[in-house]
Formats: C-alpha cells, sequence, structure tokens
C-alpha cells in the first residue's frame, strides 16, 4: 500500500463501543458478563470506571451514574439492531448480561422457491436504483444478492426498473415509520414555490405514493386533514412530546389515534383527489412570482460530487452489524460494493470499516477484527488507493461463540425492512395479471418479513400504498404485451419542447423513476436507446407482425442510465436552474453538471437543455419549484408564457 499521510479520519467512539460490548458479551455466552466485568473490559467504559475509583464519594457516585447512563443507551441501540441482549439475576444476586446464540440472527423464513422468484425480481425491478440498505435485506433473507435459478425461471416477468424515490422521502418515511402512525410529530416544511419554511405539527394517518411520497396526516394547528409531500420536509421528523401540547391538542391526538384506520381505497382516493385538484391557475401563478424580479445570485457552483448523508449511532450501529456479518459470510467483498449495496459515502465506509478494526474485548497486543487489505487513516489514501484498488475485504475474528455467531445477520436493517417492504409492494402493483402466481407469492414473502421488522415499520409499511393512473395502467397493459410476444409498437408522441412525432420503437423496459414512468426503448427513427414518458404519449399501436431486432434484445440485457440530451443547432447550455427547498431532484433528461446547496434548503444547478422551447416547458410545469436564474432573456421568456397560459385560463372561464 502507498505511504500513508497523517490520520484524517477517525473510528467512531461510540460505533466501537457498542459493537465492543456486542462482541464481549457475546464471547462470554451462555454464562455472560457481570456490570462490573463490562466496566472492566470493554473500551469505552473501562478507563472511565477506573478513573472514578479515586474520586470522593459523591463525584464516583455522578461518575457511576452517568456511566450507568451510558450502558443503558448502548443496550438500547443493540437491542434496537436486534441483539437479543438479555439481563438475569445469579445464584450470586449478580446481574448478568448474555446473548444466547440460539436466538442469535435473524430467524430463517423458510422462503418457498416461488417466494425466493418474488425477491429475486422485487431486487432486479430496483436494480438500476441505489436504495439504502435494500440489497443488504435481499441477502440477509435469502443468503445472496443474486439468484441465477430466479433469474432463468421461464415463469419470471419481463424486468422492469424502478425507483423507490429520492433519498430525502426515504429518509422521511424512515422516520415516520420508526416513531409510528397516530402518534403526533413535528418537522419544518416547505410550501409549492420558493417560498419560506414553517414549522408543522401533525398526527400521522397513512403514507402513500403516487409519483412521490406523501404523507396524509391531522394538522395540529389547522384542526384539518392535510396532505404533506415528504421531498418537501426539510429536516428529520421528531416525535412531538405530549408535554408540548396544550389540553385541546392532547384530546385531538387521542381522538386521531382512536379514530379507524385507513385502508388502501381511502388512501389512493385521497391522493387522487389531490392530483385532480391542484389548480393550474395556482401552479402558474407560482411560475409568475418565482420569476418576476430580479434572479438570485447562485453564487460558486461546483461540480457534483458524492451525496452527503447525516447518520446517527442508531442507524450506524444497525449498518455496521449487519456489514459485519455480511463480509464475513462473504469471505471477501470489494469495497465499491459496499457502497453500493449500504448506499453510504466513501467517508462513511472509512469510517465504519476503521470502527469495526478497533472494536472487540482486548486480546493482548494484537486486534480481535482484523480488516486486509491494511486500512489508510488518511481520507485521500483511502479515496485514491483503497478504492481505487478494490480489493476483496476480507475479515477474520479469532475463533470461539462470537466467531460462530457473527456471520449471521441480525436484521434487515431498518433501512433496508422499510425499502423492502416497499419494493415487495411496488412488485405486487407493476406485475401483470398473468403472473398472479408472483403476486401471491409477493404477499407470502411481505407478511413473512412483516413478523421479523421492527413493529413500527411493519405497521407504516402496512399502511402505505402505492397508486398509478388507469392511463398507466393501458399503457403498461400494451408494452408488456409488447415485450413479451417480441415486436414493435408505433407510438405517437409529445416531447419536453411540445414537439409532436410518429416514431417505430423496439420497447425494452418500463422504468418507474420517482414521479414519472418511462418507456426505454430502441428507437428506429433515431437508431439508438431512447426513454419516453408515459404522460407524453399520444397513442401505442401494437406492430406484431415487425420483430425487435438484435440491438433491442442486447439493450435488454443492460440496465438504464440518464438519457442523454441530444446536441442540435437548437440546444441550450450553460442553464442555472434553482430549486426550492427540497423539490423534486433534476429531471432525467437534465443532468446536474454543477451544483450549489443553499443554507435555506433551495439548491442551484448548471445544466443543459436540447431547446429554449423544453426549458420553458419543464418550469411552468415545476409550477413554481424550478426557477431559471440564467440566462436572463430566457427568464423574461418563462415568465411571458406562464403570463399568456393564466390569461388563457381566465378568459375560457368567462
Amino acid at each position: 500500500m502507498a505511504q500513508q499521510g497523517e490520520q484524517t479520519v477517525q473510528a467512531d467512539p461510540m460505533l466501537v463501543r457498542c459493537l465492543t460490548l456486542h462482541q464481549s458479551v457475546l464471547e462470554h455466552s451462555p454464562h455472560g458478563l457481570t456490570k462490573e466485568q463490562i466496566y472492566q473490559q470493554v473500551d469505552g467504559y473501562a478507563g472511565r470506571y477506573r478513573e472514578a475509583q479515586f474520586l470522593d464519594q459523591a463525584s464516583r457516585e455522578r461518575e457511576l451514574s452517568a456511566l450507568e447512563r451510558r450502558f443503558s443507551s448502548d443496550k438500547q441501540y443493540l437491542r434496537s439492531a436486534g441483539i437479543p441482549i438479555q439481563e438475569s439475576e445469579d445464584l450470586t444476586g449478580d446481574h448478568r448480561y448474555r446473548i444466547p446464540t440460539e436466538e442469535y440472527g435473524l430467524p430463517d423464513l423458510q422462503l418457498s422457491q416461488q417466494e425466493r422468484l418474488a425477491l429475486h425480481q422485487a431486487r432486479m425491478l430496483f436494480s438500476a436504483s441505489s436504495v439504502r440498505g435494500l440489497q443488504h435485506a435481499m441477502w440477509a433473507l435469502s443468503g445472496t444478492a443474486e439468484n441465477p435459478a430466479a433469474a432463468e425461471d421461464p415463469g419470471a416477468p419481463t424486468v422492469l426498473q424502478a425507483s423507490l424515490g429520492s433519498a430525502t422521502e426515504l429518509d422521511r418515511l424512515l422516520e415516520i415509520s420508526l416513531i409510528g402512525l397516530r402518534t403526533p410529530i413535528t418537522f419544518t416544511y416547505t410550501g409549492r414555490g420558493p417560498s419560506s419554511t414553517q414549522r408543522r405539527r401533525a398526527v400521522p394517518l397513512a403514507l402513500g405514493g403516487r409519483g412521490h411520497w406523501y404523507l396524509i396526516g391531522h394538522d395540529l394547528d389547522r384542526r384539518a386533514q392535510r396532505i404533506f409531500r415528504l421531498d418537501r420536509i426539510q429536516d428529520a421528523v421528531v416525535e412531538l412530546k405530549t408535554k408540548d401540547l396544550g389540553s385541546a391538542e392532547r384530546d385531538e391526538v387521542e381522538q386521531q389515534a382512536n379514530a379507524p384506520d385507513f385502508d388502501a381505497g381511502q388512501t389512493q382516493t385521497i391522493l387522487r383527489r389531490m392530483a385532480e385538484y391542484q389548480e393550474p391557475r395556482e401552479a402558474l401563478q407560482a411560475v409568475i412570482d418565482a420569476h418576476s424580479g430580479q434572479a438570485p445570485e447562485p453564487g460558486r457552483l461546483r461540480p457534483v460530487g458524492a451525496e452527503v448523508r447525516k447518520d446517527n449511532i442508531g442507524l450506524s450501529t444497525d449498518r455496521v452489524i449487519n456489514m459485519t456479518a455480511y463480509l464475513l459470510d462473504n469471505e471477501g467483498v470489494p469495497p465499491s460494493r459496499l457502497l453500493s449495496e449500504y448506499h453510504i459515502t466513501a467517508e462513511q465506509l472509512h469510517r465504519d470499516l476503521l470502527s469495526i478494526e478497533q472494536s472487540g474485548p482486548n486480546v493482548g497486543m494484537s486486534r480481535y477484527v482484523s480488516v486486509e487489505p491494511e486500512l489508510p487513516l488518511d481520507r485521500a489514501s483511502f479515496d485514491e488507493h483503497y478504492l481505487g484498488a478494490d480489493e476483496p475485504i476480507i475479515l477474520t475474528v479469532p475463533d470461539g461463540t462470537s466467531a460462530a455467531a457473527m456471520h449471521r445477520p441480525v436484521s434487515l436493517t431498518k433501512p433496508g425492512a422499510l425499502s423492502l417492504l416497499i419494493a415487495l409492494k411496488a412488485l405486487i402493483e407493476v406485475s401483470p395479471a398473468q403472473h398472479q402466481h408472483l403476486t401471491d407469492a409477493a404477499h407470502s414473502v411481505q407478511q413473512k418479513v412483516m413478523g421479523v421488522v421492527p413493529e413500527s415499520i411493519a405497521s407504516a409499511a402496512e399502511a402505505m400504498t402505492l397508486q398509478r393512473t388507469d392511463a398507466d395502467s393501458e399503457a403498461l397493459g400494451v408494452i408488456e404485451a409488447a415485450i413479451t410476444g417480441d415486436y414493435a409498437l408505433q407510438l405517437h408522441y409529445t416531447d419536453a419542447a411540445g414537439g409532436s412525432s410518429h416514431r417505430s420503437v423496439e420497447p425494452v423496459h418500463v422504468i418507474y423513476d420517482g414521479p414519472h414512468i418511462y418507456l426505454r426503448a430502441w428507437c428506429r427513427s433515431a437508431a439508438g436507446e431512447r426513454l419516453f414518458r408515459f404522460d407524453r404519449f399520444q397513442s401505442l399501436t401494437p406492430l406484431p407482425d415487425s420483430a425487435r431486432s438484435a440491438e433491442a434484445h442486447a439493450l435488454e440485457r443492460t440496465e438504464a442510465g440518464p438519457a442523454a440530451v441530444q446536441k442540435t443547432s437548437d440546444s441550450l447550455t450553460g442553464v442555472v436552474l434553482r430549486f426550492a427547498p427540497f423539490a423534486a431532484a433534476a429531471p432525467r433528461f437534465a443532468p446536474e453538471l454543477q451544483r450549489r446547496d443553499s443554507r435555506d434548503g433551495s439548491v442551484f444547478i448548471r445544466t443543459h437543455f436540447a431547446s429554449r422551447r423544453t426549458a420553458i416547458t419543464i418550469c411552468l410545469e415545476a409550477g413554481g419549484d424550478i426557477e431559471l436564474v440564467h440566462p436572463e432573456d430566457l427568464r423574461h421568456q418563462v415568465l411571458r408564457a406562464a403570463e399568456e397560459r393564466l390569461s388563457d385560463l381566465d378568459s375560457q372561464s368567462r
């Protein structure tokens, strides 16, 4: 390995302590350890415990009380991660802590071949999407992230590709799920357009997906039901304590807690009405408001890099214990796979691996856990050499009780559990009628998974619903038949710039990507791969006598990436957009080239479009959530287009 620089990345001391507590108690089970033995042996407790012995009585009691609180928190983190740490009193009256090896690890769900096929299809459905924890959950249930037998099953449907939603939406889903429905919450929320954020308080009643993810809740400030789009919630959702509520508000919370649960039909109806109610006038006025006056200063935009995700000790303990099992069970995993499967940054992976390496009971001068290749201590060497080489990482631990158990996953991880339940629900939703056996198997797996995940996540997942329009369902049927029958389609299509075209296409995949559904196809007119948005279809006509080509068959074996903007004489480069705080991510056809995140939660990006008309259309469709900042003349064109459309609507209503 290349020479290391000065240490710039440290192990997480709280995480090291939790991992060491876990491994120490597991190593000494079934006999276990007393609290005093734990305080003496586990780094993170031992130094503080020794120092307390030399203090006066009052100071020692305060120090031991603080140590007790730390120990209680660590036990809770481990139990929340799925570690069955137990406390009991022995014959001498000492309290002992043990981890029964017979109860350690995720139970075998005894999946049938059809259920494993459903798992495989759920994984393939999201193969092009980086979803935190989903791949780990698949491995934890099936013992492998791949299932070649399932992939070759002739009854398996054509692979679809999907996105579960943005990282922000999934984080908010997880936070609400862990708190639980019918429990009051508070969060910072941004409405339509560039308006300022507001603190909101609500009782969550149901969760649903219709393009984006939504929370249906009882708003405690407006004393009425409201719908909140999850990617508009600016920071973490937190539980609202009863002591912070007034008497009348506590009565409202109790009333909502005792109200009948929402069923899927109710949630779908509410989301459908919401979509129908969104006034075109309201959206156009928001565009006018956003583009009136002087454009905001975007500041210095930088090349887009890896997403930075916040971590906390509970989720990191959950992740790293299961990552350790994954590494031990697979006997060598490249860093690139860990980054992908746990959806973490390079810095998080570096910190996780250092924490694993520094954890474990004291075993003289050597480490309890050995990590190979040797970990660099500075970020530059880790990025350039460790990640660059991408050599498989191998963990070894001494033979013993813990070694025999630690290779087993202890949970699906909380993000993985939620992602898996949503993926199964999505698979049930998109599976065509001729694959009813797959739908039934997915239902069965769903029920089994709910039995091994935290109750709050199971309850939230049960209350979630996904929805697509009747037009989407009709188009899906036509496309599925064409892919299965191996023939082309005649497509009448309107592009983002408003241009209409008729073209022959050879369908390959259907891609669910946040608020939109796309047809991925080999376009005969363009002689290349293209993505077509469902809501821009004018008509789809089967061409059963026109077989798909070798190019389409080759494309079918690959995963879709963002659609490239085709450069023409009308192409527009250097466009700067401002996204209102936590507005939807940039469209697939408008890649982020440079970016700056502002303190108020808004995001500036530099991108390019196929034409001016395309850029104007995108801003009009966004309803004020996307503001065109540069070039100035194009900004004025967006404003004039919105004013003209609003004027036309007013004329029609007279």
